[in-house]
Order: structure tokens, then sequence, then C-alpha cells
């Protein structure tokens, strides 16, 4: 009996010096909702994984091309080696300047190049409904292995409209660039046109100003999101410290519903770092999910009057931007030096209301030196990183991706936001 009490009492030694070895190490802190890079990293590091294939997800899986340098990968795979896991919520960060610096090195590996020649000018129905299924399964995703997926998932809703989502991009792009005349549609006044005669029809449209952040990574880890931005310095200072906050991503979806006509297009400039021909501002069909991380909420709806103002522009925009990568031969297709995603919704934000609440706003003003309505617009807006002055608190707040403080992924972005009554507390 003595052996057995002998036998408790170590045992018992053993479990108190393991529960306090357990309790030394840090806590998960996982929100059930979505992961960060650090919280990420604990679990990695409890499970003997590597962080590698995380890192080397940020900017594009397996790909050519990034927007983060080799040093800076191996630097948060130096911040996992060491356990330093709440740095890794703060990464990778950017000033603008470097952004720019990092985009050039990338413009370097991809020169211009003159864009493919537009069809022959030609006469089409619009052509919707175009009677065909919308997208089934998950083709966006990558499957990385160890419980890791890469890229988009469908939106089930957006994806049983993709045929005809994906027709009237076509419609709209191909009357943008002059080469498409569309039966039954005055095409002098085209926008006009096309809300009048759908609305006549029996359908709704309007076209919304959507602001989330954007999604640098686009993982998921056993079906839960990673939270994956893109920080940058803002130039605004919180107790002498530089603020930095999450890139947004900024567009215009055009939404139409009726007994015809059902789609979403979206609108704005990207970057095509996959080197497919995909970038710069085009109209394109909306049909993916946003992780929850990233927010998103509507700044602005438009319909009616000013529904066919910001389908004007839209228009002009698609134009416009294509002639300038063309008359000045810029690389990447002008992303930076003519904007960012955030050009589309600021040039209708300012037109229609005499100011934007967009950050960064990234052209370059000599580009926009010419004395038509684009032009103009662009330099009546504020533009960023090229000098050390902050953005408006008013631009700040417009460009955070959420709404309500639980929301933010990041505890210390979270306080941050509060001292600086960027957000309220409730």
């Amino acid at each position: 009996m003595r052996r057995y009490a002998a036998f408790a009492l170590f045992a018992a030694v053993l479990i108190a010096g393991l529960l306090i070895r357990l309790s030394r190490i840090p806590a998960l802190n996982v929100d059930p909702r979505w992961y960060t890079l650090g919280s990420l990293a604990r679990e990695l590091a409890q499970e003997k994984q590597s962080y590698d294939l995380v890192v080397n997800a940020l900017g594009g899986v397996n790909g050519p091309y990034g927007v983060i340098s080799e040093e800076h990968k191996q630097f948060l795979k130096a911040l996992f080696s060491r356990g330093e896991y709440e740095l890794l919520d703060e990464q990778p960060q950017l000033t603008l300047p470097l952004l720019g610096q990092g985009l050039q090195l990338l413009a370097g590996k991809r020169p211009y190049a003159e864009a493919a020649p537009l069809p022959q000018p030609r006469t089409e129905a619009l052509g919707l409904p175009t009677g065909k299924s919308g997208l089934t399964g998950e083709p966006y995703l990558k499957d990385l292995g160890d419980g890791f997926v890469y890229g988009d998932r469908l939106d089930r809703d957006k994806a049983s409209r993709a045929a005809d989502s994906q027709r009237l991009a076509e419609v709209l792009d191909g009357v943008a660039l002059g080469w498409l005349t569309v039966e039954g549609f005055d095409m002098s006044r085209f926008a006009a046109s096309f809300v009048e005669t759908l609305t006549a029809q029996g359908h709704t449209l309007d076209a919304v100003d959507q602001r989330l952040a954007a999604n640098f990574g686009d993982l998921e880890r056993n079906g839960k999101p990673v939270a994956t931005p893109l920080w940058v310095i803002t130039g605004k200072r919180n107790a002498g410290e530089p603020l930095m906050l999450p890139v947004p991503h900024a567009q215009l979806v055009l939404r139409v519903r009726g007994p015809k006509v059902n789609a979403d297009v979206t609108f704005y400039p990207s970057l095509d770092l996959a080197g497919d021909g995909s970038g710069g501002a085009r109209f394109r069909a909306d049909v993916t999910a946003d992780q929850s991380w990233t927010g998103g909420w509507v700044a602005h709806t438009y319909s009616k009057e000013q529904l066919v103002r910001a389908l004007e522009l839209m228009l002009l925009m698609r134009r416009e931007l294509r002639a300038k990568v063309a008359s000045k031969q810029l690389p990447l297709d002008g992303y930076f030096s003519l904007g960012v995603c955030t050009l589309a919704p600021a040039v209708v934000e300012q037109a229609v209301y005499g100011k934007t609440t967009l950050w960064p706003l990234t052209h370059d003003p000599a580009l926009f030196d010419g004395e038509g309505e684009l032009d103009r617009l662009v330099r009546a807006l504020p533009h960023d990183g090229r000098d050390d002055a902050a953005p408006a608190d008013e631009r700040l707040v417009g460009s955070l991706p959420w709404r309500k403080l639980d929301d933010v992924p990041f505890k210390f972005l979270s306080r941050e936001l509060v001292r600086l009554k960027l957000m309220g507390e409730t």
C-alpha cells in the first residue's frame, strides 16, 4: 500500500511539473473565426511543422514574382524560429515608396509589352441571358498539403450567375474600347441607354463602392481562413510611432437583377502578378467570395442618375487608362503609377461628391496632365507616398475594412484605432 502511495506521489510530482512547463508555453490565442500569422505560427510550432509554406505563399504561391523580397521572407522565417509570434502579426510591412520600388523591380522582369490588337468592329445583341450554367466545384483552389489550401472560393450565389456576369463584362469592355456596338441601345449615350432600357424591362440596377482588406495570402488551414494583410505605413503617428494599416481593396461592383439580366461585374485597376494578361483597369465577372477576416462594407450605392454617371466613368477609365499605358509604354499595365485598385472608386466618388474618402492613392499626377475629364478628376484627388504628408483621418477611416471593433482581427491594431479615435470602442 505504501508502494502505491509513493507511486501516486511520484506521479503527482511529474504531473505538477508538466503543468508548470505547459503554463510557460504561450497560449494559442486562436480566434475561432480565423488565424493570424502569429496564431498560425504557434499552432505549427506545437505540431513541429515548418513555417516555410506559409511564408512562400505570401504574394503568390510558387509564382515567379512577389511583392516582398527573399530577404523579407527569411526575416519572417527567423521570427518563427525564435518564437516571436506576436511580431508576425505585424508583417509583412512596407512604406508606399518601398512598395513602389518593389514594383519597379517586378517591372524590370516584365517590361512594357504592346497589348494584343482589339477585335474588328462588330455589332451584336446584348446576348443575355446566355442560357449557360454557372460555375461549380472550387476551380480556383489549390491544395498545398498540411491542411492548407490557396486561392479564392466561389460565392455560390454569384457563381450561379457566372456565365451572364462574364458576358456582361465582355460587352462593357467591348463598348468601352470602341469595337462593339450593341443592338437596341443608343451608343452615343450608352450608359444612360443601358440603365433606361433594362429598368423599363423590369430590372433593378446599381453600382456599389465596396471596401475591404486586400488579401495578400489567400490561405486557409483546415477550412479556417488565415488573415494575411499587407501592412503599409500611413504617415500618421501614434505616441511617436508610425501608424500602419492593412492595404485596402476597393472596387466598383455593377449589380443587375431582373427577368432577363442577372449579373455582377467589378471594375478596378489590378496587378497582374501571374503575367497572364489579367491586370489593368477592366471589367471582370464577380464570382468569388471574400474571406471573413477581410471585413467589407459599402461606402456608396449609386442608382438612377448616379449610376449612369458611375457607369460613364467606368467606361471612360477603361478606355483612357489603357491608352495611357500604350502611349507612355508603362509596365505592369500602369499599376501604381496610374493608381491602384482605389483609383476607380475614388474617381467616381470625386465626380459625384466632390471629394474622396479613400487611401492610398498612388497615381503620378504628371501622367494625368491632359484636359480630358478623367485627367481633371484625377488631378483633383490627393496622392500618397511622394512626400511625408499624412492622409486626412477621413480617408484613413474610409479605407478601414471593418466597421466594428470586434471584427478587427488584430488586437494591437484595435487598441491603436481606439486611441487615435479612428474607431469607437463599441
